[in-house]
């Protein structure tokens, strides 16, 4: 990848609203990575420290569940590419665990996400335990 590209890439951030869909966390990642930045699978599967093929599955799950592209409100939030790098974390579990350590309460995040805060509760304390942060 050329140096423009990179910074480009590497200054890349993701808008709350795509985990807003009716697609699950990784796909709606994927999808949104490749429709509306034009990304490849590889390219995806680098950033996210995901398999391609994995990447690929999410993209065609995602596919089935919703055809248009990923709509952003004016108003969304964004999250930088790095914190899904962590493979040990779901890609949820990765934005609650850095909205939280940004100092948003699960009630914030919970209507970020659209999601219900005991889900957020859930994820948060699950991102903790897997972590080595304890509860």
């Amino acid at each position: 990848i050329e140096k423009s590209e990179r910074a480009k890439i590497e200054k890349l951030e993701i808008p709350l609203d795509i985990f807003k869909q009716k697609t699950g966390a990784a796909e709606s990642l994927c999808k949104y990575l490749r429709e509306n930045k034009k990304l490849k699978f590889s390219e995806v599967a680098k950033l996210t420290n995901r398999d391609q093929r994995t990447v690929a599955l999410n993209y065609r799950n995602a596919l089935k569940k919703m055809k248009e592209e990923i709509r952003i409100g004016d108003k969304s939030l964004f999250v930088p590419i790095e914190i899904f790098t962590d493979r040990r974390l779901s890609i949820l579990e990765s934005v609650v665990h850095y909205l939280r350590g940004k100092n948003f309460k699960n009630a914030e995040i919970a209507k970020m996400l659209g999601k219900d805060a005991r889900n957020i509760w859930t994820l948060y304390s699950r991102a903790r335990k897997k972590l080595g942060l304890g509860d």
